[in-house]
């Protein structure tokens, strides 16, 4: 696969988030961000102590991390999960989109982070999809 395959701009590969398929989306949104060096955006906050060139850098693909996973998310989670912080900050909105389906009883394993084992991502992905890693 050529490098450029790897770093497709076509994101309709990635389900739509729907409240019921965390498990299965959060596998493909963490592939693509990871195509883009974008995760972590998702995992991290700006270093407090990091340069203006720094944090508008951060800044640029935090929002690029927050266009990606916003066009995969149906409306209903959209309206569910954006406010006036999660849209500045993708590490937020990734935060309140666990906590939403954890809410919900989509996500029943214990909160994991973007560098959480793949056991746990495989585990949660198991509550959607039962024949998942089988």
């Amino acid at each position: 696969m050529t490098d450029k395959a790897f770093k497709s701009k076509d994101i309709s590969n990635i389900p739509m988030l729907d409240g019921t398929n965390f498990g299965h989306w959060h596998m493909h949104i963490k592939i693509h961000l990871r195509s883009k060096d974008l995760v972590d955006m998702c995992e991290k906050s700006v270093p407090s102590d990091s340069s203006k060139t720094i944090v508008n850098k951060w800044a640029r693909e935090s929002y690029e991390a927050i266009n990606l996973i916003t066009n995969r998310l149906t409306e209903r989670v959209f309206c569910e999960v954006l406010n006036v912080e999660t849209i500045e900050k993708a590490n937020l909105l990734w935060e309140k989109i666990e906590d939403n389906m954890l809410q919900k009883g989509h996500l029943t394993e214990a909160k994991y982070g973007w560098t959480g084992k793949e056991t746990s991502m495989m585990a949660t992905c198991k509550t959607t999809f039962p024949y998942a890693g089988k």
